[in-house]
């Protein structure tokens, strides 16, 4: 596959995104979470689909994790502690879908362990979490900006012209570190970039730990 410029904002048809807002549309509220940048788009597009049938929160987690610096993220434990800090939800809270979006390409396989397993405690069996991994060799060195343009259209736009090396992710080593979550939907698109629908098992989350 031929790598293209990512400059520009591009529309592409999503695999996953109409059987996951569908769900939302289902009594009773569920409970929202986009890990991205807050977009009025999306806020009004999730309300106009679902009826207004959720709750949301917004937690820009990447721009978060930047400001908090290296020593956020200085080994696995510290790294952990950050995630609590940074997403303090409200105790008893959880998740029915999780907008990871292309959040796991920035960070590492133990990072990635890390948050899930702080997510998890905050979902239910059943929980479902939509993410992109590039297959490229180079990504911008920030995550894209995803906006919903229909049920089953999604925007992307880069907020960066740098470059980095893509860590080129496989479903195997992803699977290995989502305790709990396995692959509902998977396809490769055009635009160079794996799309899952992970779902929490039945039998898993609504454990969080007290505190937590």
């Amino acid at each position: 596959m031929e790598e293209r410029n990512t400059t520009q904002p591009s529309d592409y048809s999503s695999f996953v995104l109409e059987g996951l807002l569908e769900g939302l549309r289902r009594p009773p509220k569920k409970v929202v979470l986009d890990l991205g940048p807050a977009s009025g788009e999306n806020v009004d597009q999730l309300a106009a689909y679902t009826g207004n049938n959720y709750k949301l929160f917004i937690a820009n987690f990447f721009e978060q994790l930047s400001e908090a610096g290296p020593s956020a993220r200085r080994n696995p434990p510290t790294f952990a502690s950050t995630c609590e800090r940074l997403l303090n939800f409200p105790a008893g809270t959880r998740f029915d879908l999780i907008f990871a979006w292309d959040l796991f390409n920035y960070l590492t396989l133990l990072e990635v362990e890390a948050l899930v397993g702080y997510l998890g405690r905050h979902s239910h069996g059943g929980t479902h979490l939509m993410a992109l991994v590039s297959i490229y060799k180079m990504m911008p060195d920030r995550p894209f900006q995803f906006m919903i343009r229909s049920p089953d259209t999604l925007r992307y736009e880069t907020l960066s012209r740098a470059l980095r090396d893509s860590p080129r992710y496989t479903e195997n080593q992803l699977v290995k570190r989502m305790s709990g979550f396995r692959v509902e939907k998977a396809m490769l698109l055009r635009n160079g970039m794996q799309e899952y629908s992970f779902v929490l098992d039945e039998s898993e989350g609504a454990a969080e730990s007290k505190g937590g």
